[in-house]
Order: structure tokens, then sequence, then C-alpha cells
């Protein structure tokens, strides 16, 4: 007996978005290392795209190709690194960082404040893509403006036990910005300390009900589905990995505390990763994040907006 699926987001836009982008992206590359007349383009864009999404996207396939012919190396071994520093340092204390860095010197990246560019470790192995400018000026707009809508679930944790990353300390206000705080959502969370199968994963207390953030999702669905389409071409097996993942959560929806409200999320969660955070005016300390493995890349994407 089979089982249909739900329509999920991730099926939908995310997943047109991604297709167009590697069916494109070797024709973008022959262009920039092309010395003669570019040849003609053979991938169309999908009919149901707009013009200015159709040159969004264009232009995160640009920005990339431009980054992936300009590569910056350390003098270091990426996997020496990880060896010693150990599975559970989080990078903070003092002693330690001291040492690794007469080994580990970080590289200049004054040169890279404007120019697309990885950067990989002596051996090649790729650490960081940096993608300035990959969102136009008015997506990046749209999605500031997007963000004024989330203001009051933004909240800076004013507890005792808060640490760096949700309390007061490295908050900051800035004229015109949003307000400082952070709020995370996850259709399907581990909660600390429960990453066993026995206990059951749980919906964000945040999208428990429908609220001004579900909304959000509804709305962002270009925007998520863009950056979908930007793993795909830098990451792809990470890509692939999280939409397993999800497709595995709509399929057996029974490990989750509230699999039907977890089933409702899912139809709009168009990002390919299974937890997003909104970071809100916050200078954030160096540091490490524990339980990791190299392959697994965060993707941040900042947004300013100069108002």
């Amino acid at each position: 007996m089979s089982t249909t699926l739900p329509q999920l987001a991730i099926d939908d836009e995310t997943a047109i978005v991604a297709k167009y982008m590697k069916a494109k992206f070797p024709e973008v590359l022959r262009h920039h290392c092309s010395t003669a007349h570019p040849l003609p383009c053979t991938v169309g864009h999908p009919k149901h795209w707009s013009l200015s999404f159709s040159m969004e996207v264009d232009l995160a396939l640009d920005v990339i190709a431009r980054a992936f012919h300009h590569s910056v190396s350390t003098d270091w071994d990426a996997q020496r690194y990880a060896d010693l520093i150990g599975p559970k340092n989080n990078g903070i204390s003092g002693d330690q960082e001291a040492t690794m860095f007469k080994s580990f010197k970080p590289i200049r990246t004054d040169h890279l404040e404007i120019t697309p560019s990885t950067i990989a470790d002596r051996h090649g192995k790729l650490l960081v893509w940096y993608l300035p400018n990959i969102l136009s000026p008015e997506r990046q707009e749209s999605m500031f403006s997007d963000l004024k809508h989330l203001e009051r679930m933004i909240k800076v944790d004013a507890g005792k036990s808060a640490n760096w990353r949700s309390g007061p300390d490295y908050f900051h206000p800035i004229g015109g910005g949003l307000k400082p705080g952070t709020f995370n959502i996850s259709p399907a969370w581990f909660e600390q300390g429960h990453e066993t199968e026995e206990h059951h994963l749980k919906v964000s207390s945040d999208l428990l009900k429908d609220n001004c953030i579900s909304e959000w999702l509804e709305k962002c669905t270009l925007p998520f589905a863009l950056i979908g389409g930007i793993l795909s071409i830098i990451q792809p097996e990470l890509f692939e990995a999280g939409q397993r993942a999800l497709r595995q959560l709509a399929s057996a929806p029974t490990i989750s505390d509230n699999p039907i409200r977890m089933l409702e999320i899912l139809k709009i969660w168009y990002p390919t990763f299974s937890a997003l955070a909104v970071i809100s005016n916050r200078a954030t300390p160096l540091h490490l994040d524990t339980g990791g493995r190299a392959e697994w890349l965060d993707l941040i994407l900042w947004v300013y907006f100069q108002i």
C-alpha cells in the first residue's frame, strides 16, 4: 500500500529554481571563461517567472561564477585544525585560542569586501563561499520591509541564564534598523539533550498557530526559493540532504509531538534548511559551534537597507 506525501513547499518553487540554476550554471561558467563572443543561451527561464525574478536568479548565478574563479587559500590544513580543536571546544577559551592562532593564521580579507570569492585550505578543501551583492538591492529592501512586520517577535533574553547568542551584551540598536533581538523557528526541533529516538521532535512554539511568522514564510516564497537554488550550486550534497530530510519528516509525521501542525508548516516551508534564525543588530564574538561537521555549511544571509 503506497502513501501519497503532502505537497511540500520545497518541491514547488524551490525545486524549480534549483533545476533552472543547475542547468544554467555551466553556461554561465563558460561565459566567464571565454574570451570570444558569448554563445547564445540555451536554457530558458520558466514561463511563470516575472522578468525581475528571472534577472535576480541570473544575477545570483553570475556572482557564484565570479566567486568560482576567485579563490583564496589559507596556508594551513583544515583537517589538522579540526583535529586540534577537539569536539567540544566552543572557541572562546582564551589560552587555547591564542595557541591555535599562532599556527593557524587567518587570511587577510580587506581586499575581499566587494569581491565574490571562495576560501579554501592549503589542499583546496572549500571552507567558505563569500557572495556579496548576490541579492539585488530591491530584493534586500523587500526582505527588510517584510522583517519589519516581525519586530514584535524579535526578542532579547534578559534572564540570568542567557548566553551570548540571546543575552543583551552583544545586541545594539541602530537608527532606522530593526530592533535588536532574535528568534528561531523550525518545523521540527530536537530539544537540547533530547537527540535520541525516544524523544519526539517539536514544532517551534512560535509556529504552533498561524501568526505573522507563518504569514512571513508564505510571503517569502521567492527569496527562500532563490536561496535554495544558490545552495544547490555551492553545496549540492547539502541541498539534496536538506530536501531528503524535509521529505522524511513529511513521510513520518508521528516523529513530531504535533504531526498535524508540522505538516501544515512543511507546506509553506521553502527554506532547504530545517531551522531558521533571524538575528537583528547583534555583534558576534569569535567562537566555534560544536556538534557539526566540515561539510555542514551554515548559510548566513546579511540584509542591510539604508532608510
